[in-house]
């Protein structure tokens, strides 16, 4: 806390959940039980990739864990000073995966220190870690597996597909020096919000910095350069998080500077107009259509790689493109991307059921074992799947016996 490498709330939830050996799924419902019972108010079922902004469920999350754990600074791992200033749909604030540093872990891991996901790391338009300036990692280098924030069942330096470490440059996504023009400002602004947990950012002090900025410069060259902020309305405008980043980085202004106190620093600026106009520079994408690309390659490339194969979430959530948006036009590449994965799986569940009943059959350990449960135990054990898998396998093996008499007894 304090720092701009304050730790996200998804990632602190993840870790509370993995401490308790409870899945993130499982945690939560216990959370809102206690909450329920304890504070006579519920709390809302969301993605855990909207804790860590500044939407209305943040708040009821930050009190309960705060009144459960007794920490009373959670507020600064969230972006929720932003929310009487930035848009409330929060349309490209937060990735809509984990991003992670492998510099990062891998030095965290050699001194035994806390892993932990940075806030920093989340905020969209991020990425390079800002300590090692190295490309964030989004997926899994052993496996290629988009990693969920909302995924409990290990720690969170181990891919929760394959378990391989997360810390690990396998090559085939291996990250590369990178530099973030809005870094800096996101860092200033971070450490604000973390030092400062009860801090809440005014609209009407970005109104302040507009407003002063028209009384030094003509509104036809700040709308020129960077666009609709300064269009004549009636109201100030709740700018996107993203927007807000670029436009402090292209201003030179510190962003906290800007929402603190806006008549003093626009009052202090100068602004670089001798470099050539470009308009709606600070806009976000008025169409997915690049996005939409992006998912198409992503398919194909999940395509031709092979087994395992991604899911379609994470795969529209590596493009950071809505469910809908990524299947306009290209249902049939979809469709089929989808019949190839149940084909796989099913291909995998009936090699696991086969080698199951193969152990059960030459084994002569399961045999010695007095029960039923210890049997499913030991199987699930060396094949590496559940005991609901494997339970579900011998009952259907003992049904099919029923009708072969001469069959061997498992």
């Amino acid at each position: 806390m304090g720092t701009a490498q304050v730790e996200c709330l998804s990632s602190y939830l993840h870790r509370l959940a993995h401490a308790h050996g409870a899945s993130y799924h499982q945690f939560m419902e216990h959370l809102r039980h206690w909450r329920l019972s304890t504070l006579g108010r519920p709390l809302s079922r969301h993605d855990s990739i909207r804790y860590n902004g500044y939407s209305r469920e943040v708040a009821p999350l930050i009190e309960t864990l705060q009144a459960g754990t007794g920490l009373a600074n959670l507020a600064g791992c969230t972006l929720i000073a932003l929310r009487d200033v930035c848009a409330g749909n929060a349309v490209g604030a937060l990735k809509g995966t984990r991003a992670w540093c492998t510099a990062c872990y891998r030095q965290a891991e050699r001194h035994s220190d806390v892993v932990y996901d940075r806030l920093y790391w989340q905020i969209q338009g991020i990425s390079r870690c800002a300590i090692h300036s190295l490309e964030l990692s989004q997926r899994c280098g052993a496996c290629g597996a988009a990693q969920r924030n909302n995924s409990g069942k290990t720690a969170l330096s181990l891919c929760e597909r394959c378990g391989e470490s997360l810390a690990v440059d396998f090559g085939r996504f291996a990250p590369v020096i990178k530099h973030d023009a809005v870094g800096p400002q996101a860092e200033a602004l971070l450490a604000y919000t973390s030092s400062s947990p009860s801090s809440r950012f005014r609209l009407a002090q970005l109104g302040e910095f507009t407003n002063t900025l028209l009384t030094l410069y003509p509104r036809r060259v700040l709308v020129e350069h960077f666009g609709e902020l300064f269009h004549k309305r009636y109201y100030t405008l709740r700018l996107q998080l993203g927007t807000l980043l670029d436009l402090a980085a292209k201003l030179n202004t510190s962003i906290v500077d800007i929402l603190t106190d806006g008549s003093r620093a626009a009052s202090q600026m100068a602004i670089p107009f001798d470099l050539p106009a470009r308009r709606d520079s600070v806009l976000r994408p008025r169409s997915d259509k690049e996005k939409r690309k992006r998912a198409l390659e992503l398919l194909e490339e999940a395509t031709t790689r092979g087994p395992p194969y991604p899911t379609l979430a994470s795969i529209i959530a590596l493009a950071d493109i809505g469910r809908w948006s990524a299947f306009y036009r290209r249902k049939d590449a979809f469709a089929a991307y989808g019949a190839l994965r149940r084909e796989h799986a099913a291909s995998v569940r009936k090699m696991l059921a086969r080698r199951i009943i193969r152990l059960a059959k030459t084994s002569s350990a399961v045999r010695a074992l007095p029960t039923d449960k210890a049997r499913h135990k030991w199987l699930a054990e060396k094949t590496g799947a559940s005991i609901c898998v494997v339970r579900k396998v011998m009952c259907a093996e003992r049904r099919r016996n029923l009708h072969r008499p001469d069959a061997t007894k498992v």
